[in-house]
């Protein structure tokens, strides 16, 4: 019951903020990759200044277990807090034959310290805190994730991308780790004014069990008007313990 109450309020103060951000006006912008945006790797950049974005996506995965399969649908809302400061609260819900953490609410921030050079990339740290308020949930777990980016053609904004992401189990249950790691490794271009193109590897160590997960994953982000983004992306896994393949469409919208 007390956890069907906080994700009905979770529900209810992310829609508030929505319609109270709604009479900001900004430009969004799809070249700033947003993780799960349509597909694992995100950029260093965070964004603009006091903009306020909705995002959403829904995922269909089919699992290595058999005919399994699943599907999650997560909203998210970022804001622009301080310049190259974002916070953001998102939370996943799955349906199919595994919705364990279902309705965890995420909590999180990302930094950027440091704007590209010539020589060096721009650099971001990211922090967050899962809370366990959903279905089979234990313990507050954070993460910390270092993020890179570096052009390497500016004519086609070819850019390559490195996230590497550390997360800490609080309370592992039975068969769970303690320790858990995602490392992705991505290449975006833009083969037009609007279209974004991104291709990566995720290399993840699994929550349960001993297995670690490596999927393939290419996707597209059109921008369709000054403050609208669509995104579609797809993946396949490169081993036997990762998802036989996934589909995804994100969607963002500016206030």
């Amino acid at each position: 019951m007390k956890k069907e109450i906080l994700q009905k309020f979770m529900g209810s103060c992310l829609f508030a903020a929505v319609g109270f951000a709604a009479s900001v006006v900004w430009a969004a912008d799809h070249s700033n990759l947003e993780e799960d945006q349509p597909v694992s790797v995100e950029d260093a950049f965070a964004t603009a200044y006091l903009n306020y974005e909705i995002q959403g996506l829904v995922r269909y995965e089919k699992l290595d277990t058999g005919d399994e399969d699943r599907l999650m649908f997560q909203p998210m809302l970022e804001y622009g807090v301080w310049r190259n400061t974002e916070v953001q609260v998102h939370a996943p819900f799955y349906t199919g034959d595994d919705d364990k953490h279902s309705g965890d609410l995420n909590l999180g921030a990302l930094y950027n310290f440091n704007q590209e050079s010539v020589m060096a990339p721009a650099t971001a740290l990211e922090g967050e805190l899962a809370l366990p308020t959903g279905e089979g949930s234990h313990g507050v777990d954070p993460t910390v994730k270092l993020i890179l980016t570096k052009t390497v053609e500016p004519e086609s904004f070819s850019r390559v991308h490195l996230n590497a992401a550390y997360t800490y189990n609080a309370r592992p249950q039975e068969d769970e780790r303690d320790h858990l790691y995602a490392l992705t490794a991505g290449y975006s271009f833009r083969p037009g004014a609007d279209t974004i193109v991104i291709v990566d590897v995720l290399r993840e160590r699994e929550r349960e069990g001993d297995e670690a997960i490596s999927l393939l994953e290419a996707g597209v982000r059109q921008q369709l008007d000054p403050l609208t983004v669509l995104g579609l992306g797809g993946g396949v896994g490169l081993n036997d313990e990762a998802p036989d393949y996934r589909v995804t469409l994100s969607a963002q919208r500016s206030f």
